[in-house]
């Protein structure tokens, strides 16, 4: 087979390629996914700059400048320590992580929080089968499905024809490699069978006032 022989000789090419594309991988996953939540890095000494700022220079500042500042302070905190971008969901996700009995379900939620209503005075998730990043999520987790098999099938074909133990477990290496990558995508986004047992956990919980 051409191809084989191609990629047999460029196995350590292809093993230089698919760490790259893992980066890259990952990397732009998660820039999707803080783009999504609206959210905007700032470094963690900002906190200290501007707590330094309260202690230090609070004669100088004004009730309304003590206020704002300790705001900033609450948000840089609670971004970090929450790990959710959006102050907007925070306050709420924070209410419902309190008082949420099955705790394993907080990423998920977290994942969801933009699919989330309230529903006759409880919250509920009602994920678009057809949302953006579900859709991107399932693509992406199809196409390195299919990659993994692809590879996964070289590695058993230079098996059967007596290629080196190297180039097999290069195969097989880079075939692993991208099974990781598509499960990393496939659990960004719950099934519906994981939202479901969402909902009933919401369900307990009542909307504040």
């Amino acid at each position: 087979m051409e191809l084989l022989k191609y990629l047999v000789d460029h196995v350590e090419s292809l093993t230089k390629i698919t760490s790259f594309i893992a980066v890259v991988s990952m990397t732009f996953a998660a820039t999707m996914k803080r783009f999504y939540f609206s959210y905007k890095f700032r470094e963690p000494k900002k906190v200290v700059k501007q707590i330094m700022y309260l202690n230090k220079y609070s004669e100088y500042m004004s009730e309304s400048d003590k206020a704002y500042t300790r705001y900033r302070i609450n948000d840089e905190i609670m971004r970090d320590i929450t790990k959710i971008p959006s102050i907007n969901n925070r306050k709420e996700l924070i209410y419902i992580f309190n008082n949420l009995e099955k705790k394993q379900y907080i990423k998920d939620i977290c994942n969801l929080q933009n699919d989330m209503e309230r529903v006759d005075g409880r919250f509920f998730i009602k994920a678009s089968r057809f949302g953006f990043l579900f859709m991107f999520n399932r693509f992406m987790s199809i196409i390195l499905g299919a990659v993994f098999f692809m590879f996964i099938a070289l590695g058993l074909i230079s098996v059967y024809e007596g290629k080196s133990v190297i180039v097999m477990l290069a195969f097989l290496t880079i075939s692993v490699v991208y099974e990781f990558l598509g499960l990393y995508f496939l659990s960004l986004s719950p099934t519906q069978n994981t939202i479901d047992k969402i909902n009933l956990e919401l369900a307990k919980i009542k909307v504040p006032e």
